[in-house]
């Protein structure tokens, strides 16, 4: 019995050609790794806590909130370049995107001291959850969960840059986000009904421009405040 499976290409050659399929994809790893990234630098205190506001807690969210935005720009990234669309697809992204978010959120939460970025995490692992979990879900019932996810996440980040105020660089790009999440998600709510490659576009459109956002709080929250 041969190892490999042999297929033969007729719209090619009539050579045989291999096909071998990776245990993990290429787009797993990557998620996987930053996964891994949001691990080892948490409980880091040289990373987490230079830049803007010294030793103070709010300082410490620097990094997870970079991680975090790259992780988004990654997602954006895939759903706008990938090859074809389907409920799946498009399903496993998301999910892969909101459980690695959902780790960085909570553990930044926690060694930042900032609870708005906790109960995000756990509405990202809730809504990774549900849409893993959920037998043929359609596009309709996909759009209203990253609706209310999107809305969820919008307003506690609204929560948590008023609570920040002036206090810290940043705050300003952090009301922005929330108030991007928020629109994002009041427009995903008021559609009803979507193609799916419309919704990747949107989606990606939507990752692209969230990951800009958080990436301009992390920067600045590593920034020398200057009083």
């Amino acid at each position: 019995m041969p190892v490999l499976a042999f297929r033969r290409d007729c719209h090619t050659d009539t050579r045989l050609a291999s096909t071998w399929h990776p245990a993990v994809a290429p787009d797993e790893w990557t998620f996987l790794l930053f996964a891994l990234l949001g691990i080892l630098l948490l409980p880091s205190e040289a990373l987490l806590t230079d830049g803007a506001v010294g030793n103070s807690y709010i300082g410490r969210y620097a990094w997870p909130a970079i991680l975090r935005a790259m992780s988004s720009i990654i997602l954006g990234l895939c759903l706008l370049v990938w090859p074809g669309a389907s409920v799946v697809t498009l399903v496993l992204l998301y999910a892969r995107y909101c459980l690695v978010d959902s780790l960085i959120a909570l553990g930044g939460g926690y060694y930042a001291s900032l609870w708005p970025s906790i109960v995000i995490g756990v509405v990202d692992l809730t809504a990774g959850t549900v849409v893993l979990m959920r037998e043929a879900l359609t596009t309709e019932g996909l759009l209203y969960v990253m609706a209310g996810w999107a809305l969820a996440r919008g307003a506690l980040e609204l929560m948590a840059g008023v609570r920040l105020g002036e206090t810290v660089d940043g705050w300003r790009q952090l009301l922005a986000a929330g108030a991007w999440s928020f629109a994002f998600g009041t427009l995903l709510a008021l559609i009803g009904s979507i193609k799916v490659l419309s919704l990747m576009w949107l989606l990606g459109g939507y990752a692209l421009a969230y990951g800009a956002l958080l990436l301009a709080v992390g920067v600045r929250l590593r920034r020398p405040r200057i009083l």
